[in-house]
C-alpha cells in the first residue's frame, strides 16, 4: 500500500506540471488578437444615414454596431478608432 501511494506522488507532480505548462502554452498559441477598424469622419453635416459622407454620429453607430452605416465603413471587433480627415471640411 505504501509503495502505491509513493508511486502516485512521484507521478502526479510531473503530470500536473505538464498540464499547467500545456494550458499556458495552448492559450498563447491559440489566442486571437482583437482587430479594430478606423472610421474617418468626412462631413460636419448631421446626415445620419441620408448622405454620402460619414458624419460623427454615423461613425459612432458604425463603430458600436460593427456594421456600415450611412457613408461610414463598418466597425470591427475591438476598440475602433474614429478619425477626422485632415483637410478642411466643406
Amino acid at each position: 500500500m505504501k509503495s502505491i501511494s509513493k508511486f502516485v506522488r512521484s507521478v502526479s507532480r510531473p503530470v500536473m506540471f505538464a498540464a499547467v505548462l500545456l494550458s499556458l502554452l495552448g492559450g498563447a498559441v491559440f489566442a486571437t488578437p482583437a482587430r479594430a477598424a478606423t472610421i474617418t469622419v468626412t462631413t460636419t453635416a448631421d446626415e445620419y444615414g441620408a448622405g454620402a459622407g460619414c458624419s460623427l454620429r454615423e461613425a459612432i453607430r458604425a463603430a458600436n454596431s460593427n456594421a456600415a452605416f450611412g457613408g461610414c465603413s463598418a466597425g470591427a471587433a475591438g476598440a475602433d478608432t474614429i478619425m477626422f480627415r485632415q483637410e478642411p471640411f466643406n
